[in-house]
């Protein structure tokens, strides 16, 4: 088993251009394209194609008895002239693998078959263009040379690079919210009304029979005795006399080095007051704007919105404390407020 865990290191550090010999891996990847070049070069009586012949073919032979080579001197040396592994140099090299594993999965493209299927879609005419355009040989050789130089660290500082291209990252979000068939944060503000049938923070409440004949603001001053703001609606008794929606509303700030936190936010990311509807981030007013709007049969049930505390995230929105870090690029807080409704 500790031949294979070297054999798996040595084979992840060459992929990943990390071996000791950083020559090494450039002379595998120029044999490796004449093999390519040599299996689908078309057979000419011609001196320049009889020496791309004759280079693929020992490129070929070359790495496949390179190859063998290094696994029988590694197992030649481990049998007769090293000292049995311990432990600690089993747990070394396992260590390494797992790590060397766990890089490239971490760079690699995650893909479900649902994307996988929406990419073909997308760039199945591209790729029928390139065919048109590019030969067999040329396209076999470029497809090769990049998965070769995927995983080396100038090609993935250099994806990096174009990541941080604002063009890049719009593109890309953009086609995004395509694929998962999502409206962009652009589109109309959700109204208070749409913002009311579509909350999913609903709550039905038993009244007192002193307290249902009341209207207007004596209603108002007895519900907000009897649900206070910051207690919680699930602890009371449930009816059909009441029925009170929380409305949620999330205000979203990015920081910048030079401005600080401000509500000035990436094309693609959240508005500066967005709120969650049937699972989805929508854009909304902001609160003072919203309470400006009509209710209808509803009314309001606090005097004002409250904010929750800021929850810092990173650039994806993934939660990391309610303190600012280095790791922190977004905030949000979450204004609140109740409306209910009096059933006859």
């Amino acid at each position: 088993m500790y031949p294979l865990l070297l054999i798996a290191d040595a084979t992840l550090s060459n992929l990943m251009w990390i071996c000791e010999d950083l020559c090494l891996p450039f002379v595998q990847l120029v044999m490796v394209l004449m093999v390519v070049n040599f299996l689908c070069e078309d057979v000419l009586i011609d001196i320049s194609h009889i020496f791309q012949f004759w280079l693929g073919l020992m490129s070929l032979f070359f790495l496949a008895f390179s190859v063998v080579y290094y696994m029988l001197t590694l197992y030649q040396d481990l049998r007769y002239e090293s000292e049995p592994p311990t432990v600690d140099d089993i747990v070394i090299v396992l260590e390494s693998v797992v790590d060397k594993l766990t890089t490239i999965q971490h760079e690699s493209l995650y893909v479900n078959k649902k994307r996988a299927l929406q990419l073909a879609v997308l760039f199945t005419p591209l790729h029928w263009g390139l065919i048109r355009i590019v030969s067999i040989k040329n396209y076999c050789m470029g497809f090769t040379l990049i998965c070769i130089l995927y995983h080396s660290n100038w090609f993935q500082c250099t994806i990096k690079l174009f990541w941080r291209l604002l063009l890049t990252r719009t593109a890309y979000y953009k086609l995004e919210e395509f694929f998962d068939g999502k409206l962009p944060f652009w589109m109309k503000p959700v109204d208070v009304s749409k913002a009311i049938s579509n909350s999913e923070h609903i709550y039905q409440m038993a009244l007192p029979h002193d307290v249902k004949i009341l209207h207007g603001c004596k209603l108002q001053f007895q519900l907000q005795k009897l649900f206070p703001w910051d207690k919680n609606l699930h602890d009371y008794e449930v009816g059909d006399d009441l029925l009170i929606i929380e409305l949620e509303i999330d205000e979203n700030q990015r920081k910048w080095q030079a401005d600080g936190w401000i509500a000035r936010m990436l094309p693609y990311e959240r508005p500066k007051y967005s709120i969650k509807i049937g699972g989805d981030i929508s854009m909304c007013n902001s609160p003072w704007q919203l309470q400006e709007s009509s209710l209808k049969d509803w009314s309001w049930l606090d005097d004002c919105w409250r904010p929750t505390t800021w929850y810092y995230s990173d650039s994806n929105w993934n939660f990391k404390g309610l303190h600012d870090s280095l790791e922190c690029y977004t905030r949000k807080r979450t204004w609140k407020r109740r409306v209910y409704y009096l059933r006859e």
